[in-house]
């Protein structure tokens, strides 16, 4: 038995793996898809069949023409060529020359590919320009993480060596400098150089446009539900991950180049802090004595940041913006080894990613390392997009599919409830209608009683005074008699047939005895029957009508009554008297009443007749439950 539990668990935990790598299978195969290309593009860079200059001279000149070449005053320099660490963070004009050996362009259009130059380029070859990529006057253009193309027209490559020239401006602490330049035939460099500006700047561009809308809808969806604090925090990350996405491809900045660049950084501390806030709400874990820890510590390290203006105090700074993001994913993958919500392992897995891609180039930057590798921060938040939205899917087709469970259940709900109105409506309708029946009944039982019954003793009481004819008063007795047997069956207040059978031989009996009738009456235990007025009215009459047929045409002096339950709720009564019996096949009118009377309760009638006597029976059903 434990070993069988111990199964189930694991089945369980099992099934519980797999959906939640179904669900993670998207988003983990797009984040595939990317970094993969990412490799094969930088993989590209180092393809034999282009020419890969890094040999170079390097003077300081705010010449906008190629300067001379001093042999004392020119240094040599291996590109990637980083000012920070050459230069001691050098801010500036500087000229590289490089020498290309003879190359055979063959007629072909070639081109050169500059991956990566901070601050802003033009290039010179054999003393006719290429091309620049700005200008030069403050605030300089920004080309920091844009790779820059140049054609080289045919025939401008000579058969012997060929000079380069690249004049280089940027800032102070703006790590300057130029990396490894790649020289080939246009037809291959130029898809290189297309897929890297796809991954630098236009990735960039859908990014900071895709922010800005959700960085908007969020404030709209806040607004609409204000207790939800997470749309806040998710519009932050949307909007301070637009300002430092924005750097990637904005050649024109609109303010100094010193707050441009600090808010830069600032964003990025404030896109961390934001990824743990929203993370906090998003697991419904905040609390409001952390979440101000966090604000006034990004509030005063802002404000230093923007006063100082220090890159190395600004790389440091990222260190807690590195933090708080680690933060944010180990609560994320915690809170999902208890949930095993699938939801929360596609946003850890998002974020995580972009704490990778943010630790990348943390790293190349601190270490120097930035013209040699890639920039790649701006790829993490359309993951972060992605996941956000893949789990607002999920929560949007778990919201439809329990609301139509709810609908569900509700139209179950109403059709039942309307169902129990209709059956209550027709309960009332049959309540009112008894009740009206009653109220008519008992009218009529007071009209019979006050009236008639008032005027038949009166007259029975003046002719018995006046000793009138025996006849007569035999017949104001049996009129007597018929009208209270009558008034009973019209009592509404005893609906037990018991009561009103044994109530009808008490009435009867005597009158069969002035008659030399003697009344043999046996009956079933009937009382937990209880049934209407109408079949009390049907079941009196027809036992009436064949008394009645025993007193006028039998010529019998014993009658016995038999009432029996029948299976099935059944009920049969057995009249049987020693007469004469009935002569011929006519019908008169009353041995038709009652079997109208039987045929409206469902009942069947038999007759069977002999010199001994007649023998009336009929079965009816009991019309109503059985009470208890």
């Amino acid at each position: 038995m434990p070993k069988l539990y111990l199964r189930l668990i694991n089945w369980g935990l099992l099934g519980s793996v797999i959906n939640t790598l179904k669900i993670l299978l998207v988003p983990l195969l797009l984040c595939f898809v990317l970094f993969q290309g990412i490799v094969s593009v930088y993989q590209g860079l180092d393809a034999p069949n282009f020419l890969h200059v890094n040999d170079s001279q390097f003077i300081i000149s705010d010449s906008l023409t190629p300067p001379t070449f001093e042999a004392d005053k020119a240094e040599h320099r291996i590109l990637p060529d980083n000012w920070l660490r050459s230069m001691s963070g050098f801010g500036g004009s500087g000229w590289y020359r490089m020498q290309i050996p003879a190359q055979n362009q063959g007629g072909h259009v070639w081109g050169l590919f500059i991956p990566r130059a901070n601050m802003n380029v033009a290039v010179f070859l054999n003393g006719h320009e290429l091309g620049h990529s700005g200008h030069f006057s403050e605030p300089v253009s920004r080309n920091w993480a844009r790779p820059l193309y140049y054609t080289i027209p045919a025939g401008l490559l000579s058969g012997k060596i060929n000079i380069l020239h690249i004049h280089l401006k940027s800032y102070d602490d703006e790590a300057g400098g130029l990396s490894e330049l790649l020289i080939g035939e246009h037809d291959k460099l130029w898809p290189l150089y297309q897929m890297r500006n796809f991954i630098q700047i236009d990735i960039a561009k859908i990014t900071f446009f895709m922010n800005i809308f959700a960085g908007f809808l969020a404030l709209f969806l806040w607004h609409l539900r204000r207790q939800d604090t997470v749309y806040v925090w998710f519009s932050v990350i949307c909007f301070s991950s637009s300002l430092f996405i924005l750097n990637n491809f904005l050649l024109e900045i609109p303010v100094s180049r010193n707050i441009w660049h600090f808010s830069v950084y600032i964003a990025i501390g404030w896109f961390a802090c934001s990824l743990l806030l929203f993370t906090l709400h998003f697991l419904q874990k905040n609390n409001r004595r952390r979440e101000h820890f966090l604000l006034i510590y990004m509030l005063i390290s802002s404000i230093v940041i923007l006063l100082w203006q220090n890159i190395f105090v600004a790389l440091a700074w990222h260190i807690g913006s590195l933090v708080m993001a680690s933060y944010a994913c180990l609560l994320l993958f915690r809170s999902w080894f208890q949930s095993q919500e699938s939801t929360e392992l596609v946003l850890a897995v998002a974020m995580l990613s972009t704490l990778a891609l943010g630790f990348h180039d943390w790293y190349t930057r601190l270490t120097l390392q930035q013209f040699s590798s890639p920039v790649l921060m701006h790829l993490g938040p359309p993951v972060m997009l992605m996941a956000i939205a893949w789990i607002l899917m999920v929560r949007f087709v778990r919201t439809l599919q329990e609301n139509e469970r709810f609908n569900v259940e509700l139209e179950h709900r109403v059709a039942t409830v309307k169902q129990a109105l209709n059956e209550e409506h027709q309960r009332v309708q049959v309540l009112l209608e008894q009740e009206a029946k009653s109220d008519e009944r008992q009218r009529i039982m007071k009209d019979l009683h006050d009236g008639l019954g008032g005027y038949l003793m009166s007259a029975h009481s003046i002719a018995r005074i006046q000793a009138l004819d025996g006849g007569i008063q035999q017949s104001l007795n049996d009129a007597l008699f018929w009208l209270r047997t009558s008034i009973d069956t019209l009592d509404s207040e005893d609906d037990h047939l018991e009561s009103l059978l044994g109530t009808f031989r008490y009435r009867i009996e005597p009158q069969l005895k002035s008659c030399g009738i003697h009344l043999f009456w046996h009956m079933d235990d009937i009382s937990g029957y209880k049934v209407s007025s109408d079949y009390k009215l049907h079941v009196i009459r027809i036992v009436q009508e064949a008394i009645t047929n025993v007193i006028k045409h039998a010529n019998a002096s014993e009658l016995s009554i038999h009432i029996q339950l029948q299976e099935e709720d059944g009920m049969m009564f057995s009249i049987k008297d020693n007469g004469c019996g009935v002569s011929g096949d006519k019908v008169g009118h009353g041995l038709n009443n009652m079997r109208e009377r039987i045929k409206d309760l469902g009942g069947t009638m038999n007759i069977l007749s002999s010199l001994s006597g007649t023998c009336l029976s009929f079965v009816i059903p009991v019309l109503t439950e059985q009470s208890h």
